[in-house]
């Protein structure tokens, strides 16, 4: 059984006490979805393993919402595991772990843990002398999106990640908590033994059949959209058309942010860009978007692995055509549903009267990828069977 509870409380006491009030049962596991500033959240535990998460939004039947505590609640047979390490040792220990039918990751996508870790890693890019140094470097405080799933994709098990990566970050942030201690640069798998009912989709066009028919789609479909070669590795970008990424939107009248190391550590650090990189994958011809930001950076950092794609991309601003309505034709109603967070910056006004569509419960968090069965050619499916995006994906579950 899996229950679903909201509550406009911040005070972490206060808010246990309100959820408690409605339940029906005894869970084995409880997650709480926090919106907005919270003090304490790690005190947000019931008799259980608990999870508390950092989200942007709350969706309810009665509306959306920028703070309170949203507890997804089950009693079923459901096993919390924690795999710390760089990416490659948490891949290799998820391959010899038991992976249950469905698999829920919960991970901060990138994590810088204190002042200290900021200031070595500072000192290690002042020493780069090449692009693979550089991807090195960032894999120390990036899980890439597509390389965590791969475990649960080449064990056919379904899987469907949070990349948690708050719209403001910081060292330190995002803060999650397992049974009341921050879980850290860390992955949680919650691992259940029935399969839920979980649909992945994305508000693109289907992908094209080949690289050329891909990236004619992305043009029309992305305003001011442009061809582009990158110099990448892994997880690192070096050049667009043979300039940084800062050069390259100087050329273009953009700027937006200029000291990385002031906005980091003063937790000013803004999540979310206009504009990106559309990559086309060499293995299917789907496409994954990197949004870029104008920091004075040698190299740039990828939220996932590089080296699946092409080197020619398509650079744009981050614009839809058929908006709202592209929208509305993938929702469907559903008991809980993850909107990544960029729908809410750029459907504002009009995101309430989306969500009544719904009728459930859900939230708005960064970037759901997916690994299973997919209904369609989903632009963002970059790899057989591994669905990511770090924009416009939706994930719907059905507990009946």
């Amino acid at each position: 059984m899996f229950e679903v509870y909201y509550t406009q409380e911040m005070e972490p006491r206060k808010a246990l006490e309100d959820i408690k009030k409605g339940m029906g049962f005894e869970p084995s596991l409880a997650i709480f979805f926090v919106a907005g500033k919270m003090e304490k959240p790690e005190l947000l535990r019931l008799n259980c393993n608990s999870i508390s998460v950092p989200v942007e939004g709350i969706i309810t039947p009665n509306g959306v919402w920028s703070r309170g505590v949203l507890a997804l609640v089950t009693d079923a047979d459901a096993s919390v595991r924690v795999f710390e390490g760089n990416a490659k040792d948490v891949v290799g220990m998820m391959e010899r772990s038991r992976i249950g039918s469905f698999n829920l990751l919960i991970y901060p996508l990138f994590f810088v843990k204190d002042l200290l870790t900021f200031l070595r890693l500072r000192i290690s890019f002042m020493r780069v002398n090449n692009i693979e140094e550089a991807s090195q470097i960032f894999e120390r405080v990036i899980y890439p999106m597509n390389t965590i799933l791969r475990p649960f994709r080449n064990s056919e098990k379904i899987a469907l990640a949070l990349n948690i990566f708050p719209l403001e970050i910081g060292i330190g942030i995002p803060k999650i908590f397992l049974n009341g201690k921050p879980i850290g640069r860390s992955i949680l798998n919650v691992s259940l033994e029935e399969k839920l009912k979980c649909e992945f989709n994305d508000t693109y066009p289907e992908r094209g059949k080949s690289f050329e028919e891909t990236l004619e789609i992305l043009s029309q479909e992305l305003a001011n959209a442009e061809r582009v070669k990158i110099t990448k590795k892994g997880l690192a970008i070096k050049e667009i058309d043979e300039k940084s990424i800062k050069n390259f939107l100087r050329e273009r009248k953009i700027s937006m942010r200029t000291d990385i190391e002031k906005d980091l550590t003063q937790q000013k650090f803004f999540g979310a860009t206009p504009y990106g990189i559309w990559f086309v994958s060499k293995e299917t011809y789907g496409s994954a978007s990197l949004g870029i930001l104008d920091y004075e950076l040698k190299y740039y950092p990828s939220l996932f692995n590089t080296d699946i794609f092409y080197d020619e991309a398509v650079f744009a601003g981050e614009f839809i055509r058929g908006g709202i309505k592209r929208l509305l034709e993938v929702v469907k109603k559903s008991d809980f549903v993850i909107f990544d967070q960029n729908f809410m910056l750029m459907f504002e006004e009009e995101i309430v009267g989306i969500m009544r569509e719904i009728g459930g419960h859900g939230i708005f968090t960064s970037y759901p990828s997916f690994t299973g069965k997919v209904e369609r050619k989903l632009m963002s499916e970059i790899e057989n069977d591994i669905c990511v995006n770090s924009g416009h994906t939706i994930a719907f579950l059905n507990f009946k």
